[in-house]
């Protein structure tokens, strides 16, 4: 797997991107003539969160939550949420479990890049549903609109993967045994491993390389998606 010293690319833009969404929001609901509640029903969650996100009185939204609206109504995020809503965690692949309907990932901002979208958080890796960056995408990989992202943010693959480097992942690749992985979980955390066992079935089975005698399994329904980590980068 080759190393790349591109260097990182930070975003210019200086908008508040969780803003902009709850405004895109109001928008759509004015411009559907929907209320909160119809909305809220139809996508089956509380009705008051929705109604203290749209009055501004909670920052934000749960990623769950928006994906349940988007669903609901048959709408892409960026539709109903503005397009600092793209979201780069692409649906599960078909070899994982069938799509859940959600609408597919939408193409990078910048052509020839690639969206950091995980942050750092107590030695775990949490997705951001925006990314915080971006990388150059390598010269010698052809990369699809899903591909994303993440820096490692522990030692637990020492010395295969190290902190602060950046690895660029690709959830339309399958994952064969042996090779380094990125599972993305219905909590929002990215698990980096070498993987053991990748079914739909059984979920995915593998092992950090700073302890490789311990297993550690993700259910099936558990995993939002699976993504073969296709390059690396320096920190």
């Amino acid at each position: 797997m080759p190393k790349n010293n591109n260097r990182t690319l930070e975003q210019d833009e200086m908008t508040d991107p969780i803003e902009d969404q709850r405004q895109s929001f109001n928008q759509w609901l004015d411009q559907t003539g929907q209320s909160v509640l119809a909305v809220a029903k139809k996508a089956g969650i509380n009705e008051s969160a929705l109604r203290h996100y749209k009055n501004g009185k909670t920052r934000d939204l749960r990623m769950e939550n928006k994906l349940k609206i988007s669903e609901s109504q048959h709408a892409r995020l960026t539709e109903i949420f503005g397009e600092t809503a793209r979201i780069f965690t692409a649906p599960p692949a078909a070899s994982l479990s069938a799509s859940s309907g959600v609408p597919p990932a939408e193409q990078p901002l910048f052509r020839d890049t690639v969206p950091v979208v995980g942050r750092a958080q107590g030695g775990r890796i949490i997705a951001t549903m925006y990314p915080i960056a971006y990388v150059e995408a390598p010269q010698n990989l052809t990369l699809s609109g899903n591909v994303y992202a993440v820096r490692v943010a522990n030692t637990l693959n020492m010395p295969r993967l190290r902190m602060r480097e950046t690895v660029i992942c690709s959830p339309d690749d399958p994952v064969a045994p042996g090779e380094d992985a990125a599972i993305h979980d219905i909590e929002g955390e990215i698990h980096l491993m070498r993987c053991l066992e990748n079914d739909q079935n059984h979920g995915f089975t593998g092992t950090m390389y700073g302890d490789e005698s311990k297993k550690i399994t993700i259910q099936p329904d558990r995993i939002v998606n699976v993504a073969r980590i296709v390059a690396i980068y320096p920190a």
